[in-house]
């Protein structure tokens, strides 16, 4: 939201909103608090600010044609973002121990969560965006805004004049 709102030209809104998420995640990194199944270590802290870096670079660089080309890319990510999101923690800890590789600080299993997660993750990611997500944001669409009733529903419910 924080990003948002310096698109939006709300510089202070955003710089507060910048700050309190870095704030907040240096409060958990000091205090030694945990998510649900792993620790908040500096390498997540630092993907975080590295991630806000770049959602601020998105909103106010506008690179060359060329570069916004390779960029364009990138945006897949941004539609396949809210399965992302409800895959990649505890499916993530699912397969990591499937695979057997363990939560370790060590070098290996560090080095395969960083390569191999992103790509399992988006690839299932994908699956459900395009198999669930896509094929039902028409109906759900339609069906929220009230612009898709069932036939004979209108002819069920007098109208107030009758």
């Amino acid at each position: 939201m924080a990003v948002a709102a310096l698109n939006a030209r709300h510089t202070l809104q955003a710089c507060f909103g910048i700050a309190f998420a870095i704030l907040l995640d240096l409060y958990f990194l000091r205090n030694g608090f945990t998510q649900p199944s792993a620790p908040v270590e500096l390498s997540r802290s630092v993907l975080l600010w590295i991630a806000i870096a770049a959602l601020i670079g998105a909103v106010k660089i506008h690179p060359p044609a060329v570069i916004a080309k390779i960029l364009a890319r990138l945006a897949y990510i941004g539609l396949v973002s809210y399965p992302l999101y409800l895959v990649h923690q505890d499916v993530g800890l699912m397969f990591f121990n499937w695979i057997g590789v363990p939560y370790s600080d060590t070098l290996y299993p560090r080095l395969l969560r960083l390569f191999l997660a992103p790509t399992v993750f988006i690839a299932i990611a994908s699956i459900i965006h395009t198999f669930v997500e896509r094929p039902l944001i028409a109906p759900l669409t339609g069906l929220l805004s009230g612009k898709r009733r069932r036939a004979g529903s209108a002819a069920s419910f007098p109208s107030p004049a009758q």
